[in-house]
């Protein structure tokens, strides 16, 4: 069953001729994925370094407060660029059980 809002393929235009487009950009989410990577990396690393820091202080691990701020604050402006709010509570959810994970002794 076709979704009502599909685009339907063009009939001027053979799989042949799309078929360099859509591997250009493959390849840029393929050099976006990677800057993610590398990204999450760092992240992973300052989480691990404010672990410590929470030790030393006697702080708790897990700070649902500043959690939720983030998160709100993420959500407001991933509506002013097309993100929606599902992605990005996905996204970061998983982010924060990363560094959870990478903050307990």
């Amino acid at each position: 069953m076709t979704h009502l809002n599909s685009p339907r393929p063009r009939k001027d235009v053979t799989v042949t001729d799309t078929m360099p487009d859509i591997e250009a950009l493959r390849s840029q989410i393929d050099s976006i994925d990677i800057q993610l990577l590398q990204l999450i990396s760092r992240r992973n690393m300052v989480a691990a370094q404010i672990g410590e820091c929470k030790r030393m202080c006697g702080m708790p691990v897990e700070q649902p407060e500043r959690f939720q701020q983030v998160l709100q604050s993420l959500t407001a402006r991933a509506a002013k660029i097309n993100v929606s709010e599902q992605c990005v509570r996905h996204v970061w959810e998983a982010l924060q059980q990363e560094a959870i994970n990478r903050q307990k002794p």
